[in-house]
């Protein structure tokens, strides 16, 4: 398999700052190209929600070059790689709760990271920014968002629908740095050929239905090189078109 990677990210059209980060590294290894995305979303206001993604995507790419491959050297293992995902967001955690407590000032951030290695597809998450996989028939969303309304609609109490345009959306249970026993939902499944994984943050998605995001990157996934960044900068400024003032990041992934 080969790999190719498109992001996009625009602190949109109302907060002075991009407290959005994302990171992307990729690998090769003897059993096909290692990738990992990532995507934060940070809170806190201002400096410090900027602060809490930045230093998740730090603390991440740190791991990728140091303990990932030890993760791996004996083969892949998803109860290692679980174990090593958990104490990498762990860390992450306990080193925003730390700053906050000396500066007095509450800060977290969501993370919704991707791993592709030999075949497998590893997803990790904590808050509600999402990863969708993204075929020719469908687009499918391989992570639940840590939210009040998405518990609500858990127990019959709000329909799907009802649930993405909540007011009360974004109120998370868990996020990076402002959570006790912290619980990072980490699945796997396979990688199907010529699959498009995008990972974004809420303010890409809000506007923009499923199936109009699966038409325009399946649609540039197959043209000429850096047909996947126009479709996500595409789609970024359609959903500020449509009213969206919160950062906006995204990140797509294709494996060929």
């Amino acid at each position: 398999m080969d790999v190719q990677v498109a992001h996009y990210t625009d602190k949109g059209t109302r907060r002075p700052v991009d407290e959005d980060s994302l990171v992307i590294r990729t690998a090769r290894t003897v059993n096909g190209p290692l990738v990992m995305a990532a995507v934060c979303d940070g809170m806190g206001g201002r400096a410090h929600g900027d602060l809490a993604s930045s230093t998740a995507v730090h603390e991440l790419s740190d791991w990728f070059d140091e303990r990932l491959p030890i993760l791996l050297q004996d083969g892949y293992d998803l109860s290692v790689l679980r174990r090593g995902i958990e104490l990498v967001l762990r860390r992450i955690s306990t080193l925003l709760e730390n700053h906050a407590a000396r500066h007095r000032q509450d800060m977290g951030t969501t993370l919704t990271m991707l791993l592709l290695y030999d075949g497998h597809c590893v997803t990790a998450n904590v808050g509600d920014s999402r990863i969708y996989e993204i075929s020719r028939a469908d687009i499918r969303q391989l992570t639940k968002d840590h939210t009040l309304v998405q518990r609500e609609a858990d127990s019959g109490l709000l329909t799907p629908e009802q649930a993405e345009t909540d007011r009360r959306r974004n109120i998370l249970y868990q996020c990076l740095g402002e959570t006790l026993g912290l619980a990072p939902d980490i699945l796997e499944q396979d990688v199907r050929p010529d699959s498009v994984f995008l990972l974004c943050s809420d303010g890409f998605r809000h506007q923009l239905p499923p199936r109009e995001m699966r038409e325009a990157l399946w649609k540039a996934a197959g043209k000429r090189r850096g047909g996947m960044e126009h479709a996500l900068s595409t789609l970024a400024r359609r959903a500020m078109d449509r009213g969206e003032t919160d950062n906006i990041t995204a990140v797509a992934v294709r494996m060929i």
